[in-house]
């Protein structure tokens, strides 16, 4: 009989897995929290805040529309976003 050459991958799968008891939403900021996780790591008790920052409404058409001008820019961003370091030189 021919050795199974994926064997060495499914050789230590278990063979159970462990479904974890809900736990109740973080009361500061309602992060999902995992059974046995610190009640303080997301948010550090209400300490840290996430904000989400302001996004101007012409970069956030140019993300989201499909006019010609932001599927240029969707398609080129990687471009974009690797020349501001040139353009930030050129501004001092």
């Amino acid at each position: 009989m021919q050795e199974d050459p994926f064997d060495c991958i499914y050789r230590n799968v278990p063979s159970g897995h462990h479904v974890s008891q809900p736990v109740p939403n973080c009361t500061n900021c309602n992060a999902k929290r995992f059974q046995y996780e610190n009640p303080t790591f997301c948010c550090m008790g209400g300490k840290v805040k996430i904000v989400t920052p302001y996004v101007p409404d012409e970069m956030r058409r140019l993300y989201t529309s499909q006019d010609p001008d932001a599927k240029y820019f969707q398609d080129n961003i990687r471009v974009n976003w690797n020349l501001m370091p040139l353009w930030i030189m050129n501004l001092k």
